[in-house]
């Protein structure tokens, strides 16, 4: 986990002519920095307004860094329906991430892999329902 984290031997022990001797235990400590854990997330639409009943593209972008590991099994939901009333995924345009991407009202995306060092971004269009207003769309972790 993210933090600071001290690890500890026992105590070391040898036989040295004939005899046990006990020495100190040992000591070293790791700092683990969110940074380190290396994946992030974003999505954006490709317009801030737009018409009830129309299309929107919404990019997801996967990026991780180069000081971690490659990622594989990588995967989120976003429920369409619950951000706007009605809106469905009408396709997906692009897929750079590997793995799949699918759904109708929830969009789910499973299987992706990326290597550290690089972004993947799964383009999509959706189309919303007759609501109107400000809405915010939020995906799973």
């Amino acid at each position: 986990p993210v933090g600071s984290h001290s690890f500890t031997t026992d105590e070391i022990t040898a036989t040295i002519n004939g005899s046990t001797r006990t020495g100190n235990t040992a000591t070293a400590s790791l700092s683990v920095s969110p940074g380190a854990l290396g994946i992030s997330f974003a999505k954006a639409f490709d317009a801030d307004t737009v018409a009830t009943n129309s299309t929107v593209g919404l990019d997801f972008t996967i990026t991780l860094s180069g000081d971690s590991a490659d990622a594989t099994a990588i995967s989120f939901t976003d429920d369409l329906n619950a951000f706007h009333s009605g809106a469905v995924l009408t396709s997906v345009d692009s897929n750079s991430c590997g793995g799949s991407a699918s759904g109708t009202s929830t969009l789910s995306f499973s299987g992706g892999a990326l290597t550290a060092g690089n972004s993947c971004t799964i383009g999509t269009t959706i189309t919303l329902g007759a609501a109107t207003g400000s809405f915010t769309n939020t995906t799973s972790t």
